[in-house]
């Protein structure tokens, strides 16, 4: 029961720092609201928006919550930090040249780079990846 209770009382920082993190970031970048409709909205299945999936980085590109720069993806796997760039059409650049299309495919070949085989889900690789120390679902949400 105190576990649960402590739980609860983690979950309910974590909400307010993320609350907070999202309007300093925004206030920080200056960024402008999207026109007509959230972000979210767009890519949420009506009918069942647990099942929403992240916002595209080229559609976050496109509207200015995220630039394209060196080395400005990161990710922590097992004590490992893989770094990538992002590229103006949303894509991803290792260090060493190779591109991945898709957030989770990159994500994918850091795994494989640790001897695990491990397939990645949309919301997940959104989760686990820092776009310049945050992570971007902090930008689909916003």
């Amino acid at each position: 029961r105190m576990l649960l209770t402590c739980f609860a009382k983690q979950k309910q920082i974590a909400t307010k720092l993320r609350s907070a993190t999202t309007s300093a970031i925004k206030d920080t970048l200056d960024m402008p609201e999207p026109s007509s409709t959230n972000l979210q909205e767009k890519v949420t299945d009506k009918q069942n928006p647990d099942f929403a999936q992240p916002v595209p980085l080229d559609v976050l590109i496109q509207h200015k919550y995220i630039q394209p720069d060196i080395n400005s993806l990161s990710c922590c796997l097992m004590g490992c930090v893989f770094k990538a760039s992002l590229l103006s059409n949303g894509h991803l650049q290792e260090l060493n040249g190779k591109v991945f299309s898709l957030l989770q495919q990159w994500l994918s070949n850091c795994w494989s780079t640790l001897g695990h085989q491990k397939k990645v889900t949309r919301k997940q690789s959104y989760k686990i990846v820092l776009y310049k120390n945050v992570s971007l679902m902090t930008y689909c949400e916003a």
